[in-house]
């Protein structure tokens, strides 16, 4: 008994003066190395059990806290998407700009509220975006005004390398087909001459 409370002495007067010893004259392994006496009991799990229903979440994107009713429905509000909300916050930052035409504001704000409902994750996809674009709003997009504005808007990303002519050429020719079923000029190359 007397020895192990030497050794025990021993032990912890090397660990203040040292720093912490690695080894230990008593408790090694087979790898030489001190072996970590971790205390496992129900106490300890029930405590992380307690202090988990204690805990305050909150969402991502809000930083508000989230009820125990949204905890336990596994919703989260940050996901969802408030496009009206979008939409005015869009609208009025484009009224800003004084010196751009009320046709091309409009076109812009379609363009920011597709973009925002349907979000173009690489450049790689930004021709397809162009072609779901023009497919959604091809009403709207068949009068002259309105097609210039795309077409300059394809032009725009074209010069920046984000589609292709073969991207642009389908997203006109999507536009151009529905303004001459319905019988609209369209303002295309064969009614400039």
């Amino acid at each position: 008994e007397d020895e192990e409370n030497l050794e025990n002495r021993e032990d912890h007067e090397d660990e203040e003066a040292g720093g912490g010893k690695l080894f230990a004259k008593k408790g090694l392994n087979g790898a030489g190395k001190r072996k970590l006496q971790t205390k496992k009991g129900k106490g300890a799990e029930s405590k992380r059990r307690k202090t988990d229903g204690q805990r305050q979440y909150y969402h991502s994107r809000t930083s508000q806290p989230i009820t125990k009713e949204e905890l336990a429905l596994g919703v989260d509000s940050d996901d969802e998407v408030d496009c009206e909300k979008f939409a005015v916050e869009d609208k009025r930052a484009l009224e800003e700009f004084v010196d751009v035409a009320s046709e091309e504001k409009y076109f812009m704000h379609l363009w920011n509220c597709f973009v925002f409902q349907h979000p173009i994750y690489s450049d790689g996809y930004t021709g397809v975006g162009c072609k779901v674009f023009a497919e959604h709003h091809k009403a709207v997009l068949a009068t002259p005004s309105m097609r210039r504005c795309l077409v300059l808007h394809l032009v725009n990303l074209f010069d920046w390398n984000v589609v292709k002519g073969e991207h642009m050429e389908n997203a006109i020719r999507i536009v151009d087909s529905f303004a001459q079923s319905k019988g609209i000029e369209a303002g295309g190359p064969e009614s400039d001459t």
